[in-house]
């Protein structure tokens, strides 16, 4: 017998504590995948004037960037920041120099997870505390997925 499930009662907080769970035995991208859907909430609720998505997404990004990076990344970034990636990384906002800005990236990983179940091959997330990027590839700490956990955690 299926019990169905009441939507209107329906509570994040299980998909935090299935993305804590997901993070204690190594499975990032699915935790990722996740916090990406509690990020959403948190930016609708945080700023349910703006009807973009993208933009409101962005914007709550940049608002905990400090959080974010303080324990995600080896150092800490503010909103717009930008960094040289190159030219081609599909779906990532590069501007026509070739830079794009962290809360792009995160955004670009978010779609990719979250509509189409995967990243990027242009983009890694590696063991080791770096942020590298450039030559069109972009290399992240998998403790981002911590750093951003963090952020929605406030």
């Amino acid at each position: 017998m299926d019990k169905k499930i009441n939507l209107s009662t329906f509570n994040l907080s299980s998909y935090y504590q299935s993305a804590q769970l997901l993070l204690t035995v190594g499975h990032y991208e699915p935790a990722l995948c996740l916090i990406c859907c509690i990020m959403d909430k948190c930016a609708k609720t945080a700023y349910p004037n703006i009807t973009k998505n993208s933009e409101r997404f962005k914007k709550w990004l940049s608002d905990n960037l400090p959080t974010i990076t303080r324990y995600g990344l080896p150092s800490t970034f503010n909103k717009d920041c930008l960094f040289y990636v190159g030219t081609n990384i599909r779906g990532l906002y590069i501007n026509k120099e070739g830079y794009t800005r962290l809360e792009d990236i995160i955004y670009n990983i978010r779609c990719s997870l979250v509509h189409e179940n995967t990243i990027d091959t242009s983009i890694t997330f590696i063991d080791d505390c770096m942020f590298t990027f450039g030559d069109n590839h972009i290399t992240l700490p998998k403790r981002l997925v911590v750093g951003l956990l963090k952020a929605v955690q406030n």
